[in-house]
């Protein structure tokens, strides 16, 4: 059965402040995401549970000491503030070249890189409880799950070992990898946001156990613009472990799906115990930043590769800020590791959250069919499956096959 896991603490962190073009406004990442994608896990049935305490160890197995404790300070100068609703938000650029100030405002400028991560009352906490659903997690992974989904908010993969930024404070996906890896399993992170995920890149950058793997818009024109290149492939140790796949601006289902079969061919060589999603969607065609132009379709294909990947697998929530798309796109992702013990993928009544996505009985169980029928799913013979023109994949020890209208693991 696939689970999801949230701690209600994330959704107080309610950001105020956020620049684009010159203009103030709230920015992308609010709490109404949270709550959109935990109304649609309960409309497909799908079990939510809360996060189990872990403390600040394995955070700190990530996040230095001075940076965990920047955060504090910036938490209790918020709580005893006068105005309930402060932020502090850095104003000038980042350069950790000099000496570390003993102001908290310089503080500020030093451990967050851009404008876009306010940090607010509540921030800490939330941040804490994000990383804690993450790290439940991977738990729940090393007990034996199939899959997990951590509902992480704020997002994480932008923050680095000693400052944050894009949304991000701490990383969750890193935190959980990092967990994943103890006793000597290797971990594969692949990450799909449409944005790089730097921080990531940078904690793992000169470690071999970890590979991490990122599909994201070429960084010469799109966000983080510093890091992504194709020329980052690790350091010392981490030589080779470390892989961007960098797209084009406006890159569609077929261009990104050739792009996840490399870097799926490069986890299985890796040959990890376990993977690390870092699920952003944001590189959907109706998505505000308009990066890419994916189908909800292309994320259902997304989700099935990795499942037919056969590693046990977590997902963390990165990006996808569209509230009217969001939810069925996550839950596409989802879908093919939601099968229950008869091997169907969803109740029939999902059709309701998935809008636009039809399903059908195939050789026992749930399937897409491309283009959806005008009519309710009805049942078919096992005979009759392999119909329409097949393209077969193999990867490892398993392959399935794509069908132009049906989308069959038989």
């Amino acid at each position: 059965m696939f689970s999801a896991i949230y701690d209600a603490m994330e959704a107080e962190h309610q950001p105020k402040f956020y620049v684009k073009n010159g203009k103030a406004s709230r920015g992308l990442e609010q709490p109404a995401r949270a709550a959109i994608l935990l109304n649609a896990f309960r409309s497909a049935g799908w079990p939510i549970q809360n996060p189990d305490a872990f403390g600040l160890d394995p955070i700190l197995k990530i996040h230095t000491e001075r940076y965990l404790s920047f955060l504090q300070r910036a938490n209790a100068y918020l709580g005893s503030s006068a105005e309930g609703d402060a932020e502090l938000v850095a104003t000038i650029t980042r350069d950790s070249s000099g000496n570390y100030p003993l102001s908290l405002l310089g503080q500020v400028e030093w451990h967050m890189f851009d404008v876009f991560s306010p940090i607010g009352s509540n921030t800490y906490a939330a941040a804490l409880g994000s990383a804690s659903v993450a790290l439940t997690g991977a738990r729940l992974l090393r007990d034996g799950a199939r899959s997990a989904y951590a509902l992480c908010r704020p997002p994480g993969h932008h923050a680095h070992a000693d400052y944050g930024g894009g949304y991000c404070y701490f990383n969750n996906a890193a935190i959980a990898a990092e967990e994943l890896s103890s006793g000597g399993n290797r971990v594969a992170i692949l990450d799909v946001d449409a944005d790089h995920g730097n921080g990531t890149q940078d904690i793992f950058y000169e470690r071999d156990d970890v590979l991490h793997v990122s599909l994201h818009a070429d960084p010469s024109v799109s966000y983080p613009y510093y890091s992504g290149y194709e020329d980052e492939s690790g350091k010392g140790a981490g030589i080779g472990a470390n892989i961007n796949i960098p797209l084009a601006l406006g890159t569609d289902d077929k261009a990104y799906l050739n792009a996840l079969s490399r870097g799926l061919d490069i986890i299985a060589k890796f040959n990890p115990r376990y993977c690390v999603v870092a699920l952003g969607v944001d590189g959907h065609v109706d998505e505000p930043n308009q990066v890419f132009k994916l189908t909800t379709d292309c994320y259902y294909k997304l989700g099935e590769a990795l499942f037919e990947l056969g590693l046990p697998t977590l997902f963390t929530q990165e990006g996808g800020y569209n509230l009217t798309t969001l939810a069925r796109n996550v839950l596409a992702v989802a879908t093919p590791f939601a099968r229950g013990a008869d091997g169907a993928i969803f109740p029939p009544e999902a059709n309701r959250v998935l809008p636009g996505l039809a399903w059908a009985t195939r050789c026992g169980r749930m399937v897409k069919l491309i283009p959806p029928p005008p009519a309710s799913p009805e049942k078919h013979d096992d005979n009759e499956c392999r119909t329409g023109e097949a393209t077969s994949r193999s990867r490892g020890q398993r392959s399935f096959v794509f069908f132009s209208d049906v989308c069959c693991a038989c």
